[in-house]
């Protein structure tokens, strides 16, 4: 039975209703809370000042949330060389010790059907329409086609050509959250390239990064508080809190109730709900390419 609800798990967009019965909550629930391991109580401690920051991971609300702080931050005090309060770590760079000093880091999180997904609508937009011939896109950025979505997700997690990956293969999303909290060195931008998410993923089969992946919801994080994508504005105001509360310092909550209220969101990617395009074949595909994002 937990097999067979595995398979039918998909995933949870504001648009969907989940009335099919293929969206279940089996992402990773990390959740805006404090990790167990934050330094960032430990920075205030030794200096006194905690600034705050976002680790940029693409198709989470990142830009959003960067916008919305900085526009929160107006009367907070700049780190040094910073143009902003907010302190910004893009998603090709890792979130290293030196990154996080005196920093309350807030990043976010997405169920990773919804995130292919969202992934493959930004990539319509920026990827020639005429690559692989049309396989993929259609012209003018049309991203309804399901069977063109089965065809680019297929591709994009290395199950086509002269050497497909192994279906325990870590996936796009699992490899970028690998590098960026796990392994922290700097991504290779090549990678970050519609045209070359195959090659990403046939570049990063080591049995050692599949290890550290096992252990994902274990490993001591920099990350301070998550924001799951679909719970957005309720668990972002639960990080803020957390960091008026250790920091003392005071945000400006007017912008945040404004983008609350408006629904505001920064560089959408336009599609259907999630269950349209996924089969329990394909959800299944996912959550075996990607199971540490998942419970």
């Amino acid at each position: 039975m937990l097999v067979q609800a595995l398979l039918l798990a998909s995933c949870i967009t504001a648009e969907s209703s989940c009335s099919e019965g293929l969206c279940e909550t089996s992402f990773v629930q990390l959740g805006a809370r404090i990790m167990p391991e934050s330094r960032a109580t430990l920075d205030f401690i030794k200096t006194g000042k905690l600034h705050f920051g976002v680790k940029h991971m693409s198709k989470t609300g990142g830009r959003n949330l960067m916008d919305l702080l900085n526009s929160m931050a107006v009367n907070l005090e700049k780190p040094p060389r910073a143009l902003y309060a907010p302190v910004y770590v893009r998603e090709q760079k890792a979130l290293t010790p030196e990154r996080k000093v005196n920093t309350f880091m807030i990043s976010a999180v997405r169920n990773p059907c919804d995130w292919y997904v969202s992934l493959f609508a930004f990539e319509s937009l920026w990827t020639n329409a005429s690559f692989h011939s049309g396989d993929f896109f259609e012209g003018g950025g049309g991203n309804a086609n399901k069977t063109k979505f089965e065809h680019w997700l297929r591709w994009a997690l290395g199950g086509t050509g002269d050497h497909p990956v192994s279906p325990d293969a870590l996936g796009v999303m699992s490899i970028r959250y690998w590098e960026t909290f796990i392994s922290q060195n700097d991504a290779k931008i090549d990678f970050y390239n519609g045209h070359e998410l195959d090659q990403y993923v046939k570049n990063n089969t080591d049995q050692s990064k599949i290890d550290d992946m096992s252990r994902f919801n274990l490993t001591p994080s920099m990350v301070d508080c998550w924001v799951h994508d679909e719970t957005y504005y309720d668990d972002l105001e639960a990080c803020l809190h957390k960091y008026e509360h250790f920091s003392g310092a005071k945000l400006e909550w007017e912008p945040f109730e404004n983008a609350r209220t408006q629904g505001t969101q920064k560089n959408p990617s336009k599609h259907r709900p999630c269950s349209y395009y996924y089969s329990p074949d394909l959800a299944a595909l996912v959550m075996r390419h990607d199971r540490y994002m998942f419970e």
